[in-house]
């Protein structure tokens, strides 16, 4: 009571009376925001000063705890410009501090968190503002209706909760025990396969690689310890971090997102802190089991907008939005829904530094960079097949693009990974429209980036250089030059990729009817796809194979030469449907199952095309040839007789 009268003595809020004391949750926590909604829409807040206990204004009180002094009015006294709000502080003098001391209003709540009304966490009145004025040009990625504004068609999931499913999973030494054998990090047995579960250590940024988790014999209270990948490990496309846990593709399977079209995932991590390096921590993750703290994001959208989408999410600017949103170690969907993420339109604008002469769009510009960062291990190669179409006549995808090349991963480069991510960070900042001296700014609210930049540079390197990437593109801009990026060999380069062979485990899946699989495959989930006298209800959504090695692949017996390829209708339905269908006509392999495929070249969807092109590529039979030289013909499409004319050369 000493103390609460005491802060209530030095504090003068706008009306002249002293507040409450309670638990600073009422700003933030979930449980309490429908409380804190009802305090702005039937009372009047004055003042919301948040405390933290660092000084022991309460000696008896862990110095962790947080607490708010809370001033209400009555209407009477309304205070039509907002409250007052204070966040972080030590000792009533932080409450006289202008620069720490701002106002929000009830339409400016409704602005930041249009679905919760929960309060933002400023630590100055310059976050506030600039946090404003991003969200009066970005939309949050979900804003609760009705109507719902959803522009990206993101949902959540998740698939493992790892105490509720721990039944599920397997140890090493389980597996090893009964004859599995490691192959990659999976461990197979026969035509059997157990897949990796992925934990949220084991992603960074644009890294899926980023450590392996080990069983700690010693500790009792942790049941694996953190393994880091070295950069000699990074550059080694076929190395993968081991887990502790393996599931059972079935159990993937029934988990796994239904009418998911990728064979990827974008996950992020949702134990974070608004203290630590970095907030928002998001990763494409290979198809495989999840556990629940990597929350994934599912999107419907076209395979390079999402790329793009994802890609930002990686970036300072909009981790410093995530820093104003985060009062607790967990980021829950709430707060995820509530973040302001360009629009899928974004991206399909012309990138207005890349010249006049030759104008590309965002989308063109950046996907090569986050392909080079992304693509960097051979178990992501389904997520390569599915950017190459979107490359257009980018060198890379030129270079492999023909049915039946595997493109090989990127080499893990420290420098260049580093230019790339300034160019792409540098291109946000852009794209949000934040001005130079706010991009400053910003880069200066990340204190442990700039700690170890200082101590490993002696200078604050990573602002310094996006900084100077970020008005080379706004000089473009001025003059209508192009920009010229620093790297040498530029993005995604088929110089700076790998040249060696896929390991074995890449290989294309062959599935028997039942859905068993060999060992040799690159996704259980394409390898375990379902015949088609199953209802279509029951099949898992499923993308495209990754593109086949030139190394021979055991092949379905195929009807005599002599037997010719009819024409007949391509496959009908969705893109899920269409790829359970196209595998299980690869199965049969008959003149009709062929004639099917061939048909499938005509598709207006370029990954249907892609795919189709590559299962006959894979088949090495002269009736293909015939069949598809016959398409060739008769196509009146030039997409597709563009894919014909690729196949005929392969």
């Amino acid at each position: 009571y000493a103390v609460f009268a005491e802060l209530a003595r030095q504090v003068v809020s706008p009306v002249g009376r002293a507040g409450i004391i309670v638990p600073s949750g009422i700003a933030t926590d979930d449980t309490t925001k429908f409380y804190f909604q009802d305090i702005m829409e039937t009372r009047t807040l004055a003042s919301l000063y948040d405390f933290e206990n660092r000084r022991k204004l309460f000696p008896a009180v862990d110095s962790r705890m947080k607490f708010c002094l809370l001033t209400l009015t009555g209407a009477a006294l309304a205070t039509d410009l907002g409250a007052q709000f204070v966040f972080f502080a030590l000792d009533v003098t932080d409450l006289r501090d202008p620069e720490r001391r701002f106002t929000l209003s009830a339409s400016d709540i409704a602005l930041l968190n249009p679905n919760t009304r929960t309060c933002p966490i400023f630590r100055s009145k310059r976050d506030a503002e600039l946090t404003k004025s991003i969200y009066r040009r970005v939309p949050v990625l979900i804003k609760e209706g009705p109507p719902e504004e959803n522009p990206w068609g993101v949902k959540f999931a998740t698939m493992f909760h790892m105490s509720n499913d721990s039944h599920l999973f397997r140890t090493r030494e389980q597996l090893e025990a009964e004859d599995w054998r490691l192959v990659g990090n999976r461990f197979v047995r026969g035509e059997e396969v157990y897949l990796p579960l992925y934990e949220g250590r084991m992603i960074d940024h644009f890294d899926h690689r980023t450590a392996s988790v080990g069983v700690n014999l010693e500790t009792q209270f942790r049941s694996g310890t953190t393994l880091e990948t070295d950069g000699a490990d990074h550059d080694n496309p076929q190395f993968l971090v081991m887990p502790r846990y393996w599931v059972a593709p079935q159990d993937v399977h029934q988990r796994a997102p239904q009418g998911y079209a990728w064979q990827w995932f974008v996950g992020f991590k949702d134990i974070s802190s608004a203290t630590n390096e970095r907030t928002f921590i998001s990763s494409f993750v290979p198809w495989t089991a999840v556990g629940n703290k990597v929350p994934l994001i599912l999107a419907d959208v076209s395979t390079d907008t999402w790329v793009c989408g994802s890609a930002s999410m990686c970036g300072f600017s909009f981790d410093f939005l995530v820093r104003q949103k985060m009062g607790n170690v967990t980021l829950n969907y709430f707060i995820v829904k509530q973040l302001p993420l360009l629009p899928p339109s974004s991206y399909t604008q012309p990138c207005p530094w890349s010249g006049c002469e030759l104008r590309v769009s965002h989308r063109a510009w950046l996907l090569p960079r986050i392909f080079e960062l992304a693509y960097t291990a051979w178990d992501l190669l389904p997520f390569a097949q599915d950017v190459l179409p979107t490359l257009g006549d980018h060198p890379y995808a030129s270079r492999f693009t023909p049915a039946g090349h595997v493109p090989p991963p990127f080499r893990w480069d420290e420098e260049r990974r580093f230019l790339l991510r300034c160019e792409l960070d540098a291109a946000y900042f852009h794209l949000y429209g934040i001005a130079r001296d706010d991009v400053d700014y910003i880069m200066e609210t990340f204190p442990i980036v700039k700690r170890k930049d200082v101590a490993a540079h002696g200078e604050y390197r990573t602002k310094r250089v996006i900084l100077e990437v970020y008005d080379a593109m706004q000089q473009a801009m001025d003059s209508g030059e192009a920009y010229q990026t620093r790297l040498d060999p530029p993005p995604a380069d088929p110089s700076v990729a790998h040249t060696s062979e896929p390991p074995e485990w890449v290989e294309a899946p062959s599935t028997n009817a039942s859905g068993s699989t060999n060992t040799r495959i690159t996704s259980a989930r394409s390898a375990a796809t379902p015949a088609m006298s199953q209802p279509i209800q029951s099949v898992p959504a499923v993308p495209a194979p990754a593109p086949q090695s030139s190394r021979p692949q055991p092949q379905s017996p195929v009807p005599a030469p002599q037997s010719p390829i009819p024409v007949m209708p391509p496959p009908q339905g969705s893109y899920a449907e269409k790829f359970s269908r196209i595998m299980t006509l690869k199965r049969q392999a008959t003149p009709e199952a062929i004639g099917e495929i061939v048909a499938a070249l005509g598709d207006e969807d370029e990954n249907v095309r892609w795919l189709a092109s590559s299962t006959l590529a894979s088949m090495k039979d002269e009736r293909v040839v015939d069949a598809v030289r016959a398409f060739a013909e008769r196509t009146k499409s030039p997409a597709a007789l563009e894919t014909a004319l690729k196949l005929l050369c392969v």
